[in-house]
């Protein structure tokens, strides 16, 4: 089948695999998980007898996942054929380079966070490319770059696989502002009319951080394989942002993990899914003891109020005034006879 590298057929392949996220309930389960990691456990509820009282449980879970994985180290080992002195010596030499590689992209340090997504929303994944505007303190610059790339934002050619290097394409979807979109399609040698056909849009099924997005727009980087390599195209729903260039990589620059594996599904189910009932019980046990201590702790006070006609007080060391007329009469002072 002949690709057709249009912006209107990629954003086509772009709605076709947010269809099959809202058929799954992607989006929905990933915004209330990630709520319920953040705390926002009693969004949308109101109550006026309750006191809303938050005990999460599901954070201190993840955390604790989390740790015990980041604690093993990452690093590359390269062994060659010839275990002679000269293969040695490259061998070193290699595991130097990736090492540097991995510590200059911030692979290590993105790796809590990559774990976090996984955990909450069920997968995640990493993005490898080439950025050649960092700076790298040489003369020349750019250097290899990792993006933390959210489940919400990868399209699988193939939605019944979850294994990336099997894709017959990925498109990956970024939100960024339309001026820098504009640059960087003017720097690519497009026509000017590419670059005044980028306009603002809105996407309601982004997870969006802050509000307000009146001058971004989304950005789908398309990449599939061909005979020679793994072709790229960047595109936005109405104008081309790159044309396909074709580069002699043997995989896609795109790792994928998913936390817990469905059968047919290319995402995974995260451990909250399945616990957010028991985080909602908790909280109502936990809101409900405190309302009822608030209403038993301090017993009511009834008193007869002719035998008290100022009222009761119960502050402390106030003299209360008693003497006896006759035998079994006592008065106070509050000028009635006890008897």
């Amino acid at each position: 089948m002949r690709f057709d590298p249009s912006p209107a057929a990629i954003w086509q392949k772009y709605e076709r695999d947010r269809d099959y996220k809202r058929s799954i309930g992607l989006y929905d389960r990933v915004r209330r998980n990630e709520a319920f990691y953040l705390g926002r456990q009693w969004e949308g509820l109101r109550v006026q007898s309750l006191d809303p009282l938050i005990f999460n449980v599901l954070r201190r879970c993840v955390n604790l996942f989390v740790s015990m994985l980041v604690s093993d180290d990452v690093a590359v080992r390269a062994q060659p054929f010839d275990m002679d002195s000269a293969g040695r010596r490259t061998a070193r030499i290699l595991e130097r380079s990736f090492a540097s590689a991995i510590e200059r992209s911030g692979v290590k340090a993105l790796g809590r966070p990559l774990l976090k997504n996984a955990c909450v929303d069920g997968d995640a994944c990493f993005y490898l490319h080439f950025d050649p505007t960092l700076e790298t303190g040489q003369a020349i610059k750019g250097d290899i770059a990792a993006e933390l790339i959210d489940s919400t934002n990868i399209c699988f050619g193939n939605p019944a696989c979850d294994e990336v290097q099997r894709q017959p394409y990925l498109i990956l979807a970024m939100r960024r502002d339309v001026d820098e979109v504009k640059k960087e399609v003017r720097e690519n040698g497009m026509g000017a009319d590419e670059a005044e056909a980028i306009r603002p849009d809105g996407d309601a099924d982004h997870l969006r951080r802050l509000h307000g997005e009146n001058n971004r727009v989304t950005v789908l980087l398309h990449m599939r394989r061909t005979e020679h390599g793994v072709a790229f195209c960047k595109t936005t729903r109405t104008a081309t942002v790159m044309r396909e260039k074709e580069l002699p990589y043997r995989y896609y620059p795109v790792t994928h993990l998913c936390w817990n594996r469905v059968r047919g599904s290319c995402h995974g189910e995260s451990p909250l899914t399945e616990a957010i009932p028991n985080q909602i019980a908790i909280n109502k046990l936990y809101s409900m003891y405190v309302q009822c201590i608030k209403q038993v702790a301090f017993p009511k006070i009834i008193y007869d109020m002719t035998r008290f006609p100022n009222g009761w007080s119960n502050d402390v060391g106030r003299i209360l005034r008693t003497f006896k007329i006759k035998k079994n009469v006592e008065v106070t002072d509050n000028g009635k006879d006890n008897f």
